[in-house]
């Protein structure tokens, strides 16, 4: 009999953290899963943990990620602490046009978001490759169901990128 609460998902992930504990992307999903279903108080725990494994060693990948579901769980300042992180590391190298959507989502930033998001399907339509390509692909399948990912103007471009 399935237990209340536990998704097939989170049960994967949650078998997947007991065979390797340190594993920053599966405590991730984790977060992203409680984020969808509404559960902020899970997601934080589980992307305070995240921060902890990933330690001096932080992959800008999990970054606008990172940042995107601190915002998503209600904690701005966890949001906008990560967002100066990204943009630090972006005045060092060049991060991706994809890693910046989400990043801006995080900080509320919904027109700069989506000028970047523009920028994107241009690379796409050009067949170049992009550094921040997973955080596109996150965001287009709405991991962690933004609302804002639902209205016309942001569905619309994240088509686009796709090539729809």
């Amino acid at each position: 009999m399935p237990t209340p609460g536990i998704t097939p998902l989170r049960c994967r992930v949650l078998v997947g953290l007991e065979l390797a504990p340190a594993n920053p992307l599966a405590r991730a999903w984790l977060a992203y899963n409680a984020i969808a279903v509404g559960n902020a108080a899970d997601a934080v725990g589980d992307l305070q943990a995240v921060e902890q494994l990933l330690g001096d060693n932080r992959s800008t990948v999990f970054l606008p990620e990172l940042a995107y579901a601190y915002a998503r769980s209600g904690r701005a300042g966890d949001a906008q602490r990560i967002f100066d992180e990204i943009e630090a590391l972006g005045r060092e190298s060049d991060l991706g046009v994809g890693a910046w959507p989400p990043a801006y989502l995080a900080i509320g930033d919904e027109a700069e978001a989506l000028r970047w998001l523009e920028k994107a399907v241009e690379k796409a339509r050009n067949h170049e490759p992009d550094q921040g390509y997973i955080n596109l692909m996150n965001l287009r399948m709405n991991f962690l169901a933004g609302p804002r990912l639902e209205e016309p103007r942001f569905a619309d471009v994240l088509s686009r990128i796709r090539g729809d």
